[in-house]
Formats: C-alpha cells, structure tokens, sequence
C-alpha cells in the first residue's frame, strides 16, 4: 500500500511540474522570445515526459486515486496552449490569429464538451510547435524528432489503444451521437 501510495505521489509531483512548466514557457516567450528558443524546446521536452510518465505512476498507484488525476487532461492543455503562446509570442505567429483560434476552440469545445474535440484542436498547435522549431532550429527540432520517435515505440501499445478509443469517441461525435 505505501508503494501505490509513493506512485501518486509522484504522478502528482510530474502534473504539477507540467503545470509548472506552462508557465515558464509563457515566461519565456514574453521574456526573451525567439532568443531562448533552445532553452524554451528543453523546458517543453522536459514537460513532455512529465507527460510521459505520469500516466505509468498514476497506473501503478492503482486502485488509489492521485490527487491530481481529475486535472491532467487540464494541465495538458494548458502546456499545449502555453507552447502556442510561446511561439506567437516568439513573431511566429500573428496574435491576432492566435486569439480568434483560441476563441474558437473554447467556443467548439464548450458546445461539445468533449475531450476528443479538443484534442483535435491541439494537434496543430503541435504542428505549429514543429514547422516554428523546423524553421528556426533544424538541429534541435532533429533531437526533438528522435525524442518522440523514442517514446512512440517505449509507449507504442498504449498510444495505439487511447488513439482507437480517440477515433471512435471522435466517430460518435461526428455522427451525431454525441453524449455527455
């Protein structure tokens, strides 16, 4: 029992250092900008295996619950969006179409009230994150690239079952089943 208990104490330490971390990202954009741009992708590889990792402590905390468990999906999109605040405000991005692509989302998701919808809605943040980082760092965004490919293939079962359970809530959304 003390074991599961150490686990969700460090699935909770890992989300709140993701949290954490949105925030000195955004720091870091309105800060030094464009010039920290290396400093900025280790931060954010560095919330990404908190990201990574959570999710296996949190599972081997079973059957308790972490305390922060009910926040993770909150504190991933809050880390993604500081990721999209870093790059508008890094001159990648024009601000004027990062607020009314924000805008948007908030009013899609809070119709739908889905988390598949959001999700959708992440993934060119992710793209907008690698083309800025294509442009302006090839060298990292290399090491970035063999970063995810290596955690593709240590997470690879647990990716493609979380991805069929994402395209088949996606599916019900689209053909109008949607439940709450």
């Amino acid at each position: 029992m003390r074991r599961k208990q150490h686990f969700a104490l460090i699935a909770d330490i890992l989300t709140a250092v993701r949290f954490m971390l949105s925030f000195v990202v955004i720091f870091m954009g309105w800060k030094f900008g464009a010039h920290a741009l290396t400093e900025t992708v280790v931060i954010v590889v560095l919330g990404w295996f908190t990201d990574a990792m959570d999710g296996p402590f949190a599972r081997g905390a079973a059957p308790l619950k972490t305390k922060l468990n009910r926040y993770d999906f909150i504190v991933d999109v809050t880390f993604n969006w500081s990721i999209l605040a870093y790059i508008t405000m890094s001159g990648f991005l024009p601000a004027r179409l990062t607020l009314i692509y924000t805008l948007i989302v908030i009013l899609i998701v809070a119709v739908t009230q889905r988390k598949a919808i959001a999700v959708i809605f992440m993934r060119p943040i992710d793209l907008a994150g690698a083309a800025f980082l294509l442009y302006n760092a090839p060298v990292v965004a290399g090491f970035v690239t063999l970063y995810v490919i290596g955690l593709f293939i240590v997470r690879w079962r647990r990716i493609k079952s979380r991805t069929k359970a994402w395209l088949h809530d996606l599916k019900d959304i689209l053909s109008g089943r949607i439940k709450k």
